[in-house]
């Protein structure tokens, strides 16, 4: 307040002006001049508004990042969930290739078996007849 009191007496060879320098006796400044420097309303009535609105604002951010802190819990417990099953998936699917892969090696040493066994039954086979 003390400022645009003071500002219509400050000298226009101070600040600089739009209209043409004077070569008489110094002028003050016009108060639509004054105007373009303080502005029309008073400071303290928009550093309280501006408070309030930011209490306002406070107040929305702080639901909103509750909100976002809620999603990301719900959506951290259903991503787990989905790990959960996922993995209940993936070992019962190793379960059963470990019971197939079991199954293989037995056919497979049945096979090896006749095929050593079969050949050699008959070889001693025919030298017993002879």
């Amino acid at each position: 307040m003390a400022m645009r009191s003071l500002l219509p007496r400050i000298p226009a060879a101070v600040l600089h002006s739009p209209s043409p320098p004077c070569l008489g006796a110094v002028q003050a400044i016009s108060p639509e001049m004054t105007s373009r420097f303080m502005g029309t309303r008073s400071q303290g009535e928009e550093h309280h508004l501006k408070t309030f609105d930011a209490e306002k604002m406070m107040v929305r951010l702080r639901e909103s990042i509750k909100l976002m802190h809620e999603e990301a819990m719900n959506d951290q417990q259903m991503i787990r969930k989905q790990l959960m099953e996922s993995d209940e998936d993936i070992r019962r699917q190793l379960v059963e290739v470990k019971r197939s892969l079991n199954n293989m090696r037995r056919v497979a040493s049945a096979c090896v078996a006749a095929a050593v066994g079969v050949p050699l039954f008959i070889i001693l086979k025919s030298k017993d007849q002879t």
